[in-house]
């Protein structure tokens, strides 16, 4: 229990939290997370990029260990994971500016089998008094029986806690 103080405190310390729903609709939805880090944007972006199975949450992973996860942070690069049970594309990088900006490609999660095309973006903005503002916008469109709309609340839950810990992480290495 005192590590999950200590980490409520640690990403409370990290500064700002925005969350909201952009937009929800039959054929798709958009979500935006927003925190702030200590770190400037190139030491934000690769606390994100390379640590990225320190701070994901395993029970959001397909096979439950968040140390198989790995961004290769590169065009075509792939956000997978690896593990003895097998292999997951997540997502797959459509752009890559480090210390700015990560694009990735993909339905996250339980919207891989829908069919549904999305876009996660990861930008990285120095603020004046120093670290960084960090913004995550994931949009995903496409046609599933009964719409997307019921979608989007979900997703925006489990991408603000990725966000959440990730900054909890960046706080913690500073």
């Amino acid at each position: 229990m005192r590590r999950g103080k200590a980490l409520l405190m640690l990403t409370l310390l990290a500064g700002p939290v925005t969350a909201e729903v952009t937009d929800a609709a039959t054929a798709g939805f958009g979500v935006e997370q927003v925190r702030e880090v200590p770190q400037a944007p190139a030491l934000a972006w690769a606390l994100f990029v390379e640590e990225v199975g320190r701070w994901w949450n395993g029970a959001h992973t397909w096979f439950g260990d968040a140390s198989a996860l790995s961004i290769e942070a590169e065009a075509g690069g792939c956000f997978c994971e690896r593990a003895s049970a097998g292999t997951v594309e997540h997502l797959r990088v459509g752009m890559a500016a480090p210390g700015r900006s990560l694009r990735l490609l993909g339905g996250l999660g339980p919207l891989q089998p829908l069919g549904v095309a999305g876009a996660l973006s990861v930008d990285f903005e120095a603020l004046e008094a120093g670290g960084s503002r960090v913004r995550l916008v994931y949009r995903v469109s496409g046609h599933t029986p009964g719409g997307l709309e019921a979608w989007a609340g979900p997703v925006d839950a489990v991408l603000g806690e990725q966000l959440e810990r990730y900054a909890a992480h960046a706080a913690a290495a500073d």
